[in-house]
């Protein structure tokens, strides 16, 4: 359709009453406008990381408003919008490497060896195994090393804040806060 119909009382736009674009027999003119379609091209190249394409609203024209045949147009366009940037990949390498070699973390596992070895000597696997996503493992042993060697509330905390501030997903972060702090 390469027409469209602009109601004068209420400025909506409406369909044209023919294929062909050829004038329409008994159009009331003092209340419609004929108005001619422009479809701006879509941008065919622009970078999609960094942008999206959003059709703009139409914007009307009009050009000649006592005119018999069009009144003005009716212009659809493209918009590109830029996207927000990415979220900060995961830091799973620093946080591993501070976690695992602090030593209220390696005091709590080897407090917890005696009691409940399988948990406390699978902490570590189970932590590189989390950075795959899977943390079911980790949560089991996090649970059971906090159980039998309660770590300070305020040593949680840090390993808590670490682990935000290396971006690490949300449910590995509540499930780190989760424990019987002393």
């Amino acid at each position: 359709m390469s027409r469209l119909l602009l109601s004068r009382l209420t400025n909506q736009l409406g369909p044209y009453p023919r294929d062909d674009d050829e004038p329409v027999v008994g159009l009331n003119r003092n209340e419609t406008y004929v108005m001619e379609v422009v479809r701006e091209p879509k941008p065919e190249e622009y970078d999609q990381a960094a942008f999206a394409l959003q059709p703009l609203e139409p914007v009307i024209s009009i050009t000649d408003p006592n005119g018999n045949d069009a009144n003005g147009t009716v212009t659809y366009g493209w918009e590109l919008v830029a996207l927000p940037p990415a979220p900060p990949a995961p830091d799973w390498f620093t946080f591993k490497t501070m976690v695992l070699t602090n030593p209220v973390l390696n005091q709590a596992i080897a407090n917890s060896i005696p009691r409940a070895p399988a948990g406390a000597l699978a902490l570590p696997a189970a932590l590189l195994k989390a950075e795959t996503g899977s943390i079911d493992d980790f949560r089991g042993c996090w649970q059971v090393v906090v159980a039998v060697a309660p770590i300070a509330s305020e040593d949680v905390a840090q390993f808590v804040a670490l682990a935000q501030s290396c971006h690490l997903p949300a449910d590995f972060v509540t499930v780190l806060s989760l424990q019987e702090s002393k």
